[in-house]
């Protein structure tokens, strides 16, 4: 279906084109997503090795919306969404982590990211 594609893609737009204002407030102080835009390329370069496939996160997803319990609650697509952001945000934190051990060695920095950091 095309409609919870399209769904993310305008919520995004809205909250970078529309109502820039509220991402402004939010990123007060270096915020997250600030520190994520100043590291753009890192993340870019590195998620690769980070990412995961984990093929056993669909079965506890189709568990989880059978369940009474759950499914009551969320829906489906509610939990990928949630488990996507979790993955996500790992994902980036992880390529962070990497990207300052790699800062470290002069040689690393400028074989794998391009740069030289001091």
């Amino acid at each position: 279906s095309i409609i919870l594609p399209l769904c993310g893609v305008l919520t995004i737009w809205y909250l970078f084109m529309v109502n820039s204002e509220v991402l402004k407030n939010v990123n007060r102080g270096g915020g997250y997503f600030t520190r994520i835009g100043i590291y753009t390329l890192e993340i870019y370069v590195i998620h690769t090795i980070v990412s995961f496939h984990l093929p056993w996160i669909g079965d506890i997803i189709i568990n989880l919306s059978q369940s009474n319990d759950i499914s009551q609650i969320f829906s489906a697509s509610t939990i990928q969404i949630v488990v996507s952001i979790v993955l996500s945000l790992i994902t980036i934190e992880m390529s962070l982590i990497i990207r300052k051990i790699i800062s470290h060695s002069r040689i690393l920095s400028l074989l794998l990211l391009g740069k030289i950091y001091k």
